[in-house]
């Protein structure tokens, strides 16, 4: 799910600062997804813009282009006010979210 190569790029090729990077993320993803469900379950489309556009620069450099389409997809449908859209792409994000941390506590490959 992470492209560890292009977020290591982005760390200018230094590794333990890439997983600075992830783990920062990460951290931040397990204070907005309750922010998240908050402004979703009161239709607060601006806050959960503002959530879904704030989740974007952490994706400036944690590097999952599937939560990033996902997240800039969810902007867009809020900014439109399109609730189906909405529904749709918070659902998606949620579950990319799951994925992303369960991948992220997932113990180290060799």
């Amino acid at each position: 799910m992470i492209d560890w190569k292009a977020t290591i790029a982005k760390a200018d090729g230094n590794e333990v600062f890439a997983k600075e990077l992830v783990d920062d993320f990460i951290e931040e993803l397990r204070v907005e997804k309750p922010n998240m469900f908050n402004a979703f379950e009161q239709r607060d489309f601006e806050s959960l813009r503002r959530q879904a556009h704030k989740l974007k620069g952490g994706l400036s450099f944690c590097m999952v282009p599937s939560l990033n389409f996902v997240v800039r997809s969810l902007e867009q449908a809020c900014i439109e006010a399109d609730e189906n859209k909405v529904k749709d792409y918070y659902a998606e994000a949620v579950k990319l979210i799951d994925d992303l941390t369960r991948e992220a506590n997932a113990p180290e490959k060799c």
